[in-house]
This record gives structure tokens, C-alpha cells and sequence, in this order.
């Protein structure tokens, strides 16, 4: 749960389930998966492409299945910069492209 809390990511009780919501907006995030209690490795994916929305830089070590990165040239094609050194991933915003004020 501290990773969610650390992303800006807020769950709250809705109905009998869950709302999800980031009020503060997304936030990078350092974390490595692990085994139970560990976070979950399933969850890999998601976290890390929320932060692709964040300033600065995420950092995500995969412990469990280290070439776990078949996500990131999806991610890539939408503009995230996203790289992976063996078991760690890293992700930034995706760069905005400036248009130039004609005058």
C-alpha cells in the first residue's frame, strides 16, 4: 500500500469495491517486487506506466521474473521514455513536442 501512497495514488472504499484516484496527480515511484508480503509482480505493469505521467524519473526493479519488460515498447509507442538494464526499469514522462508560435 506505501507504494500506492507514494505514486499519489488514494483507494478508498465505493460501493463495495474500490475507488481509485490520484488528487495530487501521479508521482515518480521507487520499488522493486518481492515475494509475498513483497509487492506483487503482477502488479509490475500498471506501476510502471502510471508514473509515464509524473515529473521526474521511476524506478522499478522486477526481483521475481527479471526480463519482465515486454510492456515497455507499447509503452514507448505512446511517447514514455522507458528503458530497461536487466531488472530495473526506469520511465519518465513522455516528451511533449512544442509547436512553434508562427508569427
Amino acid at each position: 500500500m506505501s507504494v500506492f501512497a507514494d505514486a499519489g495514488i488514494q483507494l478508498d472504499p465505493l460501493d463495495g469495491g474500490t475507488g481509485v484516484s490520484a488528487p495530487a496527480g501521479p508521482r515518480p515511484v521507487q520499488m522493486a517486487t518481492g515475494p509475498h508480503p513483497g509487492f506483487p509482480t503482477d502488479v509490475q505493469y500498471q506501476l510502471t506506466a502510471f508514473p509515464t505521467q509524473a515529473g521526474g524519473t521511476s524506478r522499478v526493479e522486477e526481483r521475481i521474473y527479471i526480463q519482465l519488460d515486454t510492456h515497455l515498447p507499447a509503452l514507448a509507442a505512446f511517447g514514455a521514455t522507458v528503458n530497461a538494464t536487466g531488472p530495473v526499469i526506469t520511465s519518465r514522462r513522455p516528451r511533449v513536442r512544442r509547436r512553434s508560435a508562427r508569427t
